[in-house]
């Protein structure tokens, strides 16, 4: 063999390139353990009531053309308690909790249609503190007792006192 000048015959290795990549799987890893954390130990409010605004606009009703649905919110031992018709009476209100509620709102709507040809609305008066799912479950109630082809009006009003 013959040498040559600065030829030793060991080679040496070539460096490696750095990776340049950073591996995130850790930081992804606690990213989402954060996450489930936080969606196990924070605390959903219920239903909080929303405040409704005022109204700005608006035409009045004649009460002998609508048929009335009234929610009362401060209501003993329930969250909500219906009374259908213009008053608010002690006594002939309808718990929320009935299991025929919707079937009692509806028969009623339908009812005072079928008596009073000259009734144009439907009006939900509740308080400014009353949930939204009563407000629905009126709503929905009252929609299925518009007989086919009768042209209604359905109207939501806050009571701002209650």
């Amino acid at each position: 063999m013959s040498e040559r000048a600065g030829n030793t015959g060991v080679f040496k290795p070539r460096r490696k390139a750095q990776d340049s990549e950073l591996d995130i799987t850790p930081m992804i890893d606690i990213t989402f353990l954060l996450l489930a954390f936080f969606v196990v130990a924070s605390k959903m409010q219920e239903q909080a009531p929303i405040p409704l605004p005022y109204a700005k606009h608006g035409e009045a009703i004649a009460a002998k053309d609508a048929v009335m649905i009234n929610i009362d919110q401060n209501a003993p031992d329930v969250d909500a308690m219906f009374y259908l018709g213009r008053t608010m009476e002690k006594g002939t209100g309808i718990f929320e909790t009935e299991e025929d509620l919707e079937e009692q709102i509806q028969q009623y709507v339908e009812q005072q249609l079928a008596q009073n040809d000259k009734i144009k609305y439907i009006v939900i008066r509740a308080g400014n503190q009353t949930r939204m799912r009563n407000m629905k479950l009126a709503k929905q109630a009252a929609n299925r007792g518009i007989p086919e082809g009768r042209e209604i009006t359905l109207h939501a009003a806050v009571n701002e006192g209650q």
